[in-house]
């Protein structure tokens, strides 16, 4: 089955995930969940590569995401992998389906900006426990200097030749036709939209307490649930 075909989106992810696919990116990030007997949320997991990283560390590891098609190649990483200790769900982050306080630490990458961030980061505060960490890695992006459209453009054809070689031109085609899809459209608009500046100010809104910060630059948020003392 094409998943160029089936599902753009999703396909698109891959390819975004496959230039990324740094094994040393991935370790340093599930590296700030302390390796302990913990329960782990991955939001907006994909394919599910920094899920299974993290099953090295933790007893137990969600991974949540939207997409059905990302959700079954997370699944298939999981029989290749071996790792006993993950399960998928298919939900949004702005409606999870889990009990307050469910998890000891939860992690996002690269996903919250496609989000309502006024829902999302909320309820991610709900479903950490107390003395659990949240932590954020998100792309952001310096305002296009010659307006969205000329942008948009340049960064579709800059891309052409790696999608060529990983999808074929069938794949290459539909890729490029979803960028410029209204589905397409919208992502690269909430990709756009935050900037460095934006993304300190999101954060801090929601996560004000800079005594429980312990990173917050633009990119990535590191924050403990730390209960106020009665």
């Amino acid at each position: 089955m094409d998943i160029t075909q089936t599902d753009p989106r999703a396909a698109l992810y891959l390819w975004y995930a496959h230039r990324r696919n740094s094994a040393a990116f991935y370790k340093k990030l599930a590296a700030l969940i302390p390796k302990s007997n913990s329960r782990v949320l991955d939001v907006g997991c994909g394919d599910g590569i920094l899920v299974l990283e993290i099953a090295e560390r933790a007893a137990f590891v969600v991974g949540l995401d939207i997409s059905p098609t990302l959700i079954e190649f997370a699944r298939q990483r999981q029989i290749e992998s071996g790792k006993k200790n993950v399960e998928w769900v298919i939900a949004s982050v702005e409606a999870p389906p889990f009990c307050m306080q469910s998890f000891d630490h939860v992690i996002s990458c690269m996903a919250l900006r496609l989000s309502n961030l006024d829902q999302s980061l909320p309820n991610l505060r709900q479903l950490v426990a107390p003395h659990g960490r949240i932590i954020i890695e998100d792309s952001v992006s310096v305002p296009p200097r010659f307006g969205f459209w000329l942008s948009h453009i340049w960064k579709t054809v800059r891309r052409i030749p790696s999608l060529y070689q990983f999808y074929g031109w069938q794949g290459m085609w539909r890729e490029v036709k979803y960028k410029f899809s209204s589905a397409g459209l919208q992502d690269a608009h909430l990709s756009t939209k935050i900037s460095p500046t934006r993304f300190i100010e999101i954060y801090q809104r929601h996560f004000p307490e800079s005594d429980q910060r312990l990173d917050l630059v633009p990119g990535r948020l590191v924050w403990e649930n730390k209960p106020k003392r009665q």
